[in-house]
């Protein structure tokens, strides 16, 4: 037998135990990609396409796919060849569903990115703050640190929902990025609700975007601090990882870069939900902020659960994460 041959054999080989030892093979895509995803059960490529605005076609040439219908959960495929930030922006990529709803936009109105780029690498978060409310009428706030000229559209919906598929309330031009105190009407879709979302979406395929919600009363004090800036000196967003988990008891999470005196919100729910809708376990304050640890009870709604998600929720910052719900410590 050649050596040629049995070098050929010694890597089939190798192949097959990589297989067999549960190894996902990394299908290879092309060498400027810049975007890759990771398959789950269930995906097909055109599950996977609308994830990312794209077609199944353009995933099957862009990978060189031998079949389109035979995808195996675990593989790496890319995505995207465009440019893309070296680290994600807080809350980003945007939730599914977006353009709102039928009629949106409204006629004349340009035609929203589905899934617009993230924005460029910056550590420039737009916020807004609740200034004063007129129950049914209309909502003031005042903005800070948007991007310079960018367009956005103002949407609101339900409280919970950050805006997401919300009733197009009009829209807001950042010129060169300053302050600004501008009003808005209250959809009449909302009216007679008792809290109300709203929501910054850039139109211009940017990325930037911006919630908060507010009380449907007449008054002149805002939602407590609504979205006030973070102390002077902080930058960039809250991330935490899982450190040790009690099945069905607690978990106990580090938490990094948190900002500093907010109060966060703690949810859990199943997996795949980021907990957006869950089950509310208790709140804390970030105090000092920087770097936390803290433990968590898991709700009893959740006993049994193979996996949990897992969200600390402020008025302005986020983070979410997800664990096994099996008693272990992270090594």
């Amino acid at each position: 037998m050649s050596k040629l041959r049995k070098v050929s054999l010694i890597l089939l080989a190798l192949a097959v135990m990589a297989v067999g030892m549960g190894f996902s093979p990394v299908q290879s895509g092309p060498a400027t990609c810049t975007v890759y995803y990771r398959i789950q059960p269930g995906d097909t490529l055109k599950k996977i396409g609308a994830k990312f605005g794209v077609s199944w076609q353009y995933l099957y040439d862009l990978n060189g796919m031998a079949d389109p219908n035979n995808i195996r959960a675990g593989n790496i495929i890319c995505v995207s060849t465009s440019a893309v930030p070296q680290q994600p922006q807080p809350g980003y990529p945007p939730q599914p569903g977006y353009p709102p709803h039928p009629g949106y936009p409204p006629p004349g109105h340009p035609q929203p990115h589905p899934y617009p780029p993230p924005p460029p690498p910056t550590s420039q978060v737009p916020l807004i703050k609740i200034v004063a409310v007129s129950r049914d009428n209309s909502v003031t706030v005042q903005t800070y640190s948007f991007p310079p000229n960018d367009t956005f559209d103002v949407l609101m919906g339900p409280m919970g929902t950050q805006g997401v598929n919300g009733y197009y309330a009009g829209g807001y031009n950042s010129g060169n990025g300053s302050s600004k105190q501008v009003s808005f009407p209250i959809p009449s879709q909302l009216y007679g609700s008792k809290r109300i979302a709203i929501r910054f979406q850039s139109n211009s395929g940017s990325g930037y975007f911006s919630y908060n919600w507010f009380y449907n009363n007449t008054t002149g004090g805002g939602t407590g601090n609504g979205g006030v800036p973070p102390a002077p000196g902080y930058s960039g967003y809250p991330t935490f990882s899982i450190l040790s988990v009690q099945r069905n008891v607690n978990v106990t999470i580090k938490g990094y870069n948190y900002p500093p005196n907010t109060k966060f919100d703690v949810y859990m729910g199943p997996m795949g939900t980021k907990a957006i809708g869950g089950y509310y376990v208790t709140s804390f304050n970030s105090g000092q902020g920087g770097n936390l640890t803290l433990t968590f009870s898991i709700p009893a709604e959740m006993y049994g659960a193979k996996k949990i998600a897992i969200r600390t929720q402020g008025q302005v910052f986020y983070a979410y994460n997800w664990f096994w719900n099996n008693t272990a410590v992270d090594p």
